[in-house]
């Protein structure tokens, strides 16, 4: 693994994968288009959270692989240039991930990802394990996953519940974002809830992944969620906060509320992400940064009540 280096924010381990990405805009979806490739960019679930985590003032921490290749050599180099702490293996035997993030032309709420099934992209519980104790967290510092683990680990429940564990058992405020938001589509609500611990400080998700989830993809997603809705979310789901996005590309605008409604007034406030005026170049890790920004708002003393305290039990 390669070093950590310090600075004075909160720490936030981050984990997922870390990719080397080639963007494709302006397609015309239906048509045959001819495709220009510019420098590939590094990304991935991990870099680009904790890319957002680092401009929103925190330390962050990454966990992750990358294969011995000059792809990964890159995605070390970016991780390097921006100060960003590297718990991050060299696979021998599998290269560095790379995609291809398609986005289609008048069609905000609609992109594409391909990427090669055999890549060096990790999730160990044993190395988690072993990352976690050299990162040294605090109750006051962070932990972050995505659940794009279950596509990682080829939507095997069972393979995912030590690494999620690992998450869970460290002292500190686990952040978890539902994705794929498909997961409706081979998970139920009960599949889902089991893997999240029972102390979870903030799950994120699109709206209409929570809908889907909750009512197994039976009824229509309506186009904002209203109270009930937000009551019904935290009801269902092990955290203490949330954040829920909805409207142009599922993200549109955003509802950050905790699991006491009451708490927050008569209605959670919704507020306009800017995402819709957003050129294509500046989509890419976009959610991310919405959560950094609601992490931060969340360690202000005077946001949805009462000082925001550590995981219980920490």
């Amino acid at each position: 693994m390669t070093g950590l280096r310090r600075d004075a924010g909160p720490k936030v381990f981050v984990t997922g994968d870390l990719n080397l990405d080639h963007v494709i805009a302006d397609l015309e979806l239906g048509a045959v288009n001819r495709v220009h490739y510019g420098k590939p960019t590094a990304g991935g679930s991990a870099f680009n959270a904790a890319l957002a985590f680092k401009q929103e003032g925190f330390d962050p921490i990454v966990f992750g692989a990358v294969g011995d290749d000059s792809a990964g050599d890159s995605i070390l180099n970016e991780l390097e240039y921006y100060n960003i702490g590297q718990l991050v293996t060299r696979d021998k035997s599998r290269p560095t991930a790379q995609c291809n993030i398609l986005y289609f032309r008048g069609r905000d709420e609609l992109r594409t990802i391909h990427y090669e099934s055999n890549n060096a992209n990790s999730y160990d519980a044993k190395g988690l394990h072993h990352a976690i104790a050299r990162a040294n967290l605090s109750p006051d510092d962070y932990l972050f996953s995505s659940l794009y683990i279950l596509d990682q680990m080829d939507r095997n429940i069972e393979a995912c519940r030590p690494f999620m564990n690992e998450l869970a058992a460290t002292e500190g405020r686990l952040i978890v974002d539902l994705v794929p938001h498909e997961l409706y589509s081979f998970c139920d609500i009960d599949t889902v809830t089991s893997l999240l611990a029972d102390n979870t400080w903030l799950v994120i998700g699109a709206f209409g992944t929570f809908c889907n989830l909750i009512h197994g993809g039976s009824k229509p997603v309506p186009p904002a969620p209203t109270r009930h809705d937000c009551e019904t979310i935290a009801r269902t789901f092990n955290s203490r906060y949330f954040l829920c996005h909805y409207g142009a590309g599922g993200i549109g605008y955003e509802i950050l509320f905790s699991h006491d409604l009451q708490r927050q007034g008569p209605e959670p406030i919704s507020r306009d992400t800017g995402y819709a005026r957003l050129r294509t170049e500046q989509k890419r890790g976009f959610g991310d940064l919405l959560t950094a920004k609601a992490v931060r708002t969340l360690s202000e003393p005077t946001v949805l009540g009462p000082p925001v305290e550590g995981r219980e039990g920490s």
